[in-house]
């Protein structure tokens, strides 16, 4: 759901449309509520022109619903939209990136490490991908990825930390996927990848990048 509290306040539908509500405020809108049914919500095209943060899960439930809904708004060239994780939030599910431009996104956190739930599910990958690194926390393919600015301590639960897959992308100093029972990180099918300083530690089955990939990666711990 969400709360309208303000004139001018705008909500994201599950298909990426943009909408203001007319009527008395606040107003709070409950999941699976279809504007197009309520004439008191006006439909408007917004374009962001500045730097924009959304948070999960007060603005979207998941990576995947902020990175689906706001993939399809339009944005100046420069406009860096940043998701971030709230305090104390557990990833309950990966993130799946596949055919597009996604460099205009960065993904953070408030907290210095996130953590995984106990019910978290691993971001959806076709079927090509080997098993030992299909299991992951973010799956990127033929696409440029969003920056990863987070920390996960995977607490040696059976998933793979990040997989490039054809793609391009970063992941900041300090940031990465620790104790994953998996491989940690994976550069593989021609991806070009700058990781200075990541944390890749006590990756079950280690790190790869595969023949033909670029991984520039210095002074990372990679250790365990």
């Amino acid at each position: 759901g969400f709360t309208y509290n303000e004139a001018g306040d705008v909500g994201i539908d599950s298909d990426g449309n943009i909408w203001t509500y007319n009527g008395a405020l606040p107003f709070e809108v409950t999941a699976g509520t279809n504007p197009t049914n309520n004439t008191s919500f006006s439909a408007v095209e917004l374009v962001l022109d500045g730097d924009t943060s959304f948070y999960v899960p007060s603005n979207f439930e998941t990576l995947q619903q902020a990175i689906d809904s706001l993939s399809k708004i339009k944005t100046t060239s420069n406009a860096v939209i940043e998701i971030i994780i709230e305090s104390g939030h557990k990833l309950d599910s990966g993130l799946d990136v596949r055919y597009g431009d996604y460099s205009q996104f960065i993904i953070s956190s408030e907290d210095a490490t996130v953590y995984l739930s106990s019910s978290f599910v691993v971001a959806t990958t076709p079927s090509y991908i080997p098993g030992n690194y299909s299991n992951t926390i973010m799956y990127t393919d033929n696409c440029s990825a969003p920056t990863w600015d987070v920390l996960v301590d995977a607490e040696e639960k059976d998933v793979a930390g990040i997989t490039y897959h054809a793609a391009t992308g970063s992941i900041e100093s300090g940031k990465g996927v620790n104790n994953a029972n998996s491989m940690g990180l994976i550069v593989s099918a021609a991806s070009v990848v700058f990781a200075h300083g990541c944390q890749f530690k006590n990756s079950g089955n280690g790190n790869r990048t595969t023949t033909g990939s670029t991984l520039t990666a210095f002074e990372c711990d990679l250790s365990g």
